[in-house]
């Protein structure tokens, strides 16, 4: 889940691009929606979005019957790896992100999930 535009076609087109099929959410409430139609492998989460940020995301889908993909956390904010802990998020890449960082990180948590 990502709220700049640019950042979530960027996102998705890469990932789609390394083969893996993506849905995409703009604010906390879409994203919230779109694990409730299909389970994500994992899920990308941006901290601050509109209409409920990553944190909210994170706590109301963990309420939610399990099990849970792991969240790899996405944030520019100077406390970056506090609120990836914060969240129990499985791995963190911090914007502006190296692109690799980024496939490696998803790469990883899916190989770890199975």
């Amino acid at each position: 889940m990502e709220d700049d535009d640019a950042i979530r076609v960027l996102i998705q087109d890469l990932l789609e691009n390394a083969g893996y099929a993506v849905s995409t959410a703009r604010t906390g409430t879409e994203g919230l929606e779109r694990v409730g139609e299909a389970r994500p492998d994992v899920i990308l989460l941006d901290k601050l979005m509109p209409q409920g940020d990553g944190t909210l995301f994170a706590r109301e889908y963990r309420r939610r019957p399990g099990p849970h993909a792991p969240i790899v956390a996405l944030c520019a904010s100077h406390d970056a790896e506090e609120w990836s802990r914060s969240i129990d998020a499985a791995a963190i890449v911090v914007k502006p992100f190296d692109i690799d960082h980024l496939l490696a990180a998803v790469s990883a948590q899916l190989r770890a999930a199975g």
